[in-house]
């Protein structure tokens, strides 16, 4: 069975957001949700554990 870890952070729209995502999506976290909080968003990232 698989199994996974994970991840959520508070962000806001643009490039220090997007650049930090990138930056975990090199380290293998996958965005599965993003949720709107007011003037943020909430994203929740997983990834295989290992």
């Amino acid at each position: 069975m698989k199994k996974f870890e994970y991840y959520s952070f508070c962000g806001t729209h643009g490039d220090t957001t997007d650049e930090y995502l990138d930056k975990l999506g090199k380290d293998g976290w996958e965005a599965y949700a993003v949720v709107p909080n007011g003037d943020t968003i909430v994203v929740y990232l997983k990834r295989h554990k290992r």
